[in-house]
């Protein structure tokens, strides 16, 4: 059975659980402690070279790390439909799942990162949300302006990466001027498998 590594459903191992759980895939998870070292472990390292959740092992030995890298993994595997990447244009599929990865993931994060002093958030976070105002919340309400996912062929996996990410600015109250994508937000929240991964608990 497929095993998942991380160190609570609200980290980043919660969006690789989601996607299992919409494409119907068992898996166990492997509940890792940072303060016991098991990142650091040499049987862990071998899995994700960085000692980084999420991370898979297959019982055939193939070992994955970094979200995005996952998630395209699996859907291409058991993906049906929209949940498969080959379903949407690659180009845009790729593009979106970079720009979720490398530019709304790390503005929204501000907004909730624990380990930034106190004295530091203020500037950071009013810095992100000036971030946010240019460029990701014109795109994302431009894009969801018609249509319930970010690609038009439907739900996949760069919507879980996308709301994942939204999930961390609204906790901050930052989606309170934007409607749609606070409703969008919620539609994604409210999907079973979203509900059963914990994710957003």
């Amino acid at each position: 059975m497929l095993k998942l590594y991380g160190m609570a459903p609200v980290d980043r191992s919660g969006r690789v659980r989601w996607m299992l759980l919409e494409c119907g895939v068992p898996f166990e998870d492997r509940w890792l402690k940072w303060r016991e070292g098991d990142l650091d472990a040499p049987a862990f390292r071998a899995i994700s070279p960085f000692g980084k959740v999420p991370a898979i092992e297959t019982d055939d030995g193939l070992a994955l790390c970094e979200t995005s890298v996952i998630l395209d993994w699996i859907g291409r595997t058991y993906g049906q439909g929209a949940l498969n990447p080959a379903a949407h244009d690659a180009h845009r599929y790729r593009s979106w799942m970079a720009l979720a990865s490398s530019t709304i993931d790390p503005i929204c994060f501000e907004f909730v990162r624990p380990d930034v002093p106190k004295d530091d958030r203020p500037a950071r976070r009013a810095q992100a949300l000036r971030d946010m105002n240019r460029s990701v919340f014109t795109a994302l309400r431009e894009t969801l302006a018609d249509r319930g996912s970010i690609l038009p062929a439907g739900f996949c996996a760069v919507d879980i990466q996308v709301a994942a990410s939204l999930h961390y600015a609204d906790s901050d109250g930052r989606l309170a001027d934007e409607p749609r994508l606070k409703d969008w937000l919620s539609e994604m929240r409210e999907r079973p498998a979203a509900v059963a991964s914990k994710l957003f608990s």
